[in-house]
């Protein structure tokens, strides 16, 4: 009897349970810690209908993800609700069922040294671990993925070792066929990733496996067909990138970059890994033996990614670290494959216990997992809402939230059971800039609150809503996300407020260039004149100065804002500011009327935010001035630059 082995085999029980138990307390653990994300949000918001019909129809046909997660969700929370913790319990779950598969897969694949340490490293990475953490179709992905590849290993190694057993053979097979079925439901790169293994099947097969094998394609097949209709509609749309998305390609970096991701950014788990890796080889080069295994790791892993890299440069740009989840165990194990198993136990355990240690360590102190905010924030923006009511009357203020959908603040304010109403819930096109434009300039309250949540923070938007509330006195600022509470009186303003200069015109006394040219009193925002530009001129007058005439400091922020008036619906003018300097244009950009004008025949504030550059000597000129693209006829007057010297 060998003594080594029946060490190794008394001590792999432990050390998997030990794995497990890791892998257990970190998903589990701050399960409620941080936030729903949007994505989170946006599944719950979608659930909201009253039969699955609907659910498909109107809550997954719009969307760019299979029907599977969001049809068991519907299912899911009509039985247990939709507080945080019921919503991401089962994906939690299914992180820690992952890490069981890996090594089950590894062991098969290559042995119990290499299964121990591939399944340690998916238990503690934060990688892994963030995916577990969120109701999205990432964890869920991952294990039936390898669900996927375990029950097609066990097929292959069963007909093979076991012909006879062609009940425990044909089990395995069933389970391929529900993994399979299961991944190409949940998302399109788990669909990828199970594709490849069926593929793959194919060089595998023997005469006695090819029939069974090739039936177990066409009832994969035949379960999909339900699904085939919506697959088809939304391949069409390509994906989240592009002229109308938000995800853009990905840089020549992009596998290095994933690579640094995957090991927590961390260079010292990264030596860990390769010194691993590295030291293996060298310590047992003799004994290793590179077989189908080796290769099939490496495809299952680099596959997948040059899909999403090249579909993404070529295509539509899909590439982002969460879809290339489902391919990462293969490349744990093909770090470890190197690894015999024939380390009487000792070696395999000691570089176990390295890993739970030091990945947990990295994940949980390095990375500060559970401090760090990881995506953007809803339920401390409607705590803060909460906060604010009480302590100021809500009759006294108009609220604007910025998010892509009212109920993703409407879920937490629920839970706080805190009744509120906003004037608008959207601020992201110009229809809905317009809606703001009025509400500022109409508002008869004190105060004006503004949230946004994982939208773009316009400083444009600031910057209009500071023309008649010039006083921020709350301020609050999380991940992708924030809240400020403007006032109309300034006791109380928080700190860099006000603004350090302020330069107005009103077009009363001739100071801009050929202002008198274009001077007109038929209509006018106040005072006796305004500007006004028709179809014969496409420049109005300017104003031009250098930027220490205007005392400008580089690295301002300046903010304008003028009135503007068109009699027609479209007036096609902008308000342009141009940086010069030798007849070289350092920084040039503008802003649409047309985004604020709301009426015709009605005067709207227009404004601008720029950033002075760090650069500037002082002898460039700024040019501002009204740009009639389409020479329509445009009207403009009392002109406003609001400077915040740099802090």
């Amino acid at each position: 009897m060998n003594i080594g082995n029946l060490q190794q085999s008394d001590r792999t029980p432990f050390l998997l349970v030990v794995i497990l138990g890791v892998a257990a307390y970190l998903r589990l653990h701050g399960l409620t810690g941080f936030s729903l994300s949007n994505d989170e949000l946006s599944a719950i918001t979608r659930l909201r209908f009253d039969n699955l019909k609907d659910v498909v129809l109107f809550g997954v046909y719009p969307d760019f993800h299979p029907a599977g997660v969001q049809v068991f969700l519907y299912y899911w929370t009509k039985l247990l609700g939709t507080s945080e913790f019921i919503i991401r319990l089962p994906f939690a779950l299914a992180g820690v069922g992952t890490v069981y598969l890996l090594y089950r897969t590894g062991k098969i694949w290559f042995n119990q040294s290499t299964a121990l340490l591939a399944a340690a490293s998916l238990a503690v990475l934060e990688y892994p671990v963030l995916y577990s953490q969120i109701a999205r179709p990432y964890s869920s992905g991952l294990f039936f993925s390898m669900l996927a590849i375990f029950c097609w290993s066990a097929f292959f190694k069963t007909a093979s070792a076991s012909p006879e057993n062609k009940k425990l053979t044909y089990g395995y097979l069933a389970g391929f066929i529900v993994a399979v079925s299961a991944c190409m439901y949940n998302h399109y790169f788990s669909f990828i990733t199970a594709g490849l293994y069926c593929l793959a099947g194919l060089f595998f097969v023997r005469k006695q496996t090819l029939v069974p094998y090739l039936l177990a394609g066409v009832a994969i097949v035949l379960l999909y067909l339900p699904h085939y209709n919506l697959f088809i509609h939304q391949l069409a749309k390509g994906g989240v990138g592009g002229a109308d998305g938000w995800l853009g390609p990905p840089k020549s970096d992009a596998f290095v970059k994933y690579l640094e991701f995957v090991f927590n950014d961390s260079r010292q788990l990264l030596i860990l890994f390769s010194m691993i890796m590295s030291g293996t080889i060298l310590l047992y080069k003799k004994e290793i033996r590179v077989t189908k295994y080796h290769f099939l790791a490496l495809f299952f892993f680099l596959t997948p990614f040059a899909i999403a890299y090249f579909y993404s440069i070529y295509k539509n740009p899909v590439f982002q670290h969460s879809v290339l989840l489902f391919s990462f165990p293969f490349l744990l194990l093909f770090i470890f494959s190197f690894i015999p198993n024939n380390t009487k136990g000792l070696t395999a355990a000691f570089l176990t216990v390295v890993i739970l240690t030091g990945g947990a360590y990295s994940t949980v102190k390095e990375k500060k997992y559970y401090s760090t905010p990881h995506f953007s924030e809803f339920r401390g923006i409607a705590k803060r809402i909460q906060e604010l009511d009480v302590k100021y009357d809500p009759a006294t203020m108009d609220k604007v939230v910025n998010v892509f959908h009212p109920y993703y603040l409407q879920y937490y304010l629920d839970i706080l059971k805190h009744p509120t109403d906003f004037k608008i819930n959207s601020v992201m096109n110009d229809s809905e800039v317009k809606s703001l434009n009025r509400l500022v300039t109409e508002s008869r309250k004190n105060y004006l609150l503004f949230a946004f949540s994982n939208t773009y923070d316009d400083p444009a938007i600031d910057a209009l809503i500071r023309t008649q509330f010039p006083f921020i006195i709350e301020q609050d600022s999380f991940f992708n996300s924030g809240l400020r509470l403007y006032s109309k009186d300034k006791n109380g303003m928080v700190w860099n407020a006000l603004p350090d200069a302020v330069l107005s015109y009103g077009f009363e006394t001739g100071e801009w260039s050929d202002e008198l040219k274009f001077r007109d009193s038929s209509s006018v925002a106040a005072g006796k004149y305004a500007i006004k530009i028709d179809s014969g001129n496409e420049f109005g007058p300017g104003l031009f100065r250098s930027v220490s005439e205007l005392k400008l400091s580089p690295g301002s922020s300046v903010d304008i804002s003028i009135k503007g008036m068109s009699p027609e619906s479209v007036s096609g003018a902008k308000l342009v500011v141009s940086i010069e300097k030798n007849n070289e244009t350092l920084s040039w950009q503008a802003s649409d009327f047309d985004r604020y004008l709301s009426e015709p025949g009605k005067w709207s504030t227009v404004v601008m935010h720029f950033d002075l550059p760090t650069n500037l000597k002082g002898d460039e000129t700024i040019k501002i001035y009204c740009w009639n693209e389409k020479r329509k006829v445009i009207y403009f007057d009392d002109f406003k630059m609001n400077i915040y010297f740099p802090r």
